[in-house]
């Protein structure tokens, strides 16, 4: 078997993520610098045989929530934003997950699930991710969330990545306000992730969208969303 030189690779799966920009187009005008939005009305994008075979799905998400040793904070957060209240509540438990508290926590309250590190218990993903790394020089992470229809998950905030969305079931809609403070403002991107802002404090946001299959969103850190 010929092995592929790792830098190839990397670059072959970026372009693959940005398809149809190029990366040098992404690196030079939107990398650290501004949001972005492909809409590619291509649901099948991300079932690529190369890449991610089989897109990531609900019952990825839930197979793995079920697993032995899968614990709440560490791999999974159940939360909910009230607008009401514009506030976000979690309904973590201490210890293991219970696969069907969850489960009726999402049909009876609408909660949001995040599963942190998924590709620490699923090939697909973790070879996605080390392919990704030498594009970017540094570790690549991962985190999957499902959230209901006509529900949030979180309080608008800022991160300390860059944040790459890869809708590969459903849809969801997004808005992404400018940055705050040392979140991009002052030319200086955060270390650290923000607070959860009220949603007044947010502003109006610079991109408003619904990701449907195969679109993808490039939110860098420090821009609110």
């Amino acid at each position: 078997m010929t092995s592929i030189d790792p830098a190839i690779r990397a670059m072959r799966a970026l372009a693959w993520l940005l398809h149809p920009m190029t990366p040098a187009t992404f690196m030079d005008r939107y990398y650290e610098k501004q949001p972005l939005l492909i809409k590619r009305g291509n649901a099948l994008h991300y079932d690529s045989r190369k890449f991610l075979p089989g897109s990531f799905q609900l019952a990825d998400v839930m197979r793995i929530v079920g697993t032995d040793g899968v614990v709440y904070e560490h791999d999974v957060d159940v939360t909910l934003y009230s607008a009401a209240q514009d506030s976000r509540d979690t309904l973590n438990k201490e210890g293991p997950v219970d696969v069907q508290r969850v489960n009726d926590l999402i049909k009876s309250k609408l909660c949001s699930v995040r599963l942190r590190c998924p590709q620490s218990r699923d090939l697909r993903v973790f070879r996605l991710l080390e392919s990704l790394e030498p594009a970017f020089g540094s570790y690549v992470g991962c985190n999957v969330y499902c959230t209901p229809a006509n529900s949030q998950g979180f309080a608008p905030h800022y991160d300390d990545i860059e944040a790459f969305i890869l809708q590969t079931m459903g849809c969801k809609r997004w808005r992404v306000y400018p940055p705050r403070g040392t979140g991009g403002q002052s030319g200086i991107l955060p270390r650290h992730s923000s607070r959860d802002y009220k949603q007044h404090e947010a502003g109006e946001p610079v991109l408003e969208c619904l990701l449907e299959p195969g679109d993808l969103l490039y939110i860098p850190r420090g821009w609110v969303h």
